[in-house]
């Protein structure tokens, strides 16, 4: 968010030096609920459509759309700072509903596929794999860019 600030907030500092260019808590609040939200709204969506459609079908569906809705994430940008963040908040929805239904598919379908023994461990690191990926990409965007040290 600091660089949605630096963007487009840079007038928001109360006379405070330490606050300018950065997004108002309630934006910032605002973004994360909405993530959130389309996370839980999703799984029970995606959770119906795997049981009816077929659970592999699906999570394919979850995987495009989770393409699309980064692409979206990564183009929301716009010369007003309301329709910046308007069109910011509807991909973050978007990418958070498809969070939902990758963790819950993802999950569902490993356990199935996997031995009894092996059920709750295969499980365990289908969801740490995601972390580490998030991780792995923010290591490679700070050694890319090294502009963007300075934000972190």
């Amino acid at each position: 968010m600091r660089l949605i600030g630096r963007l487009y907030c840079p007038d928001f500092d109360d006379g405070d030096p330490n606050k300018s260019y950065q997004v108002p808590i309630a934006i910032t609040s605002a973004m994360v609920t909405i993530t959130l939200l389309g996370t839980v709204i999703d799984q029970l969506i995606f959770g119906y459509l795997g049981d009816r459609m077929g659970q592999r079908r699906v999570y394919s569906l979850a995987l495009m759309c989770v393409v699309l809705s980064c692409i979206g994430c990564g183009f929301a940008i716009c010369t007003s700072p309301t329709c910046a963040l308007v069109s910011l908040g509807f991909f973050r929805f978007l990418l958070g509903m498809e969070i939902g239904g990758d963790y819950l598919l993802s999950t569902t379908i490993m356990s199935e596929k996997e031995l009894v023994e092996r059920t709750g461990s295969s499980s365990i690191l289908s969801v740490c794999d995601e972390e580490v990926a998030c991780y792995e990409t923010a290591t490679l965007t700070a050694a890319v860019v090294p502009d963007f040290c300075f934000l972190l």
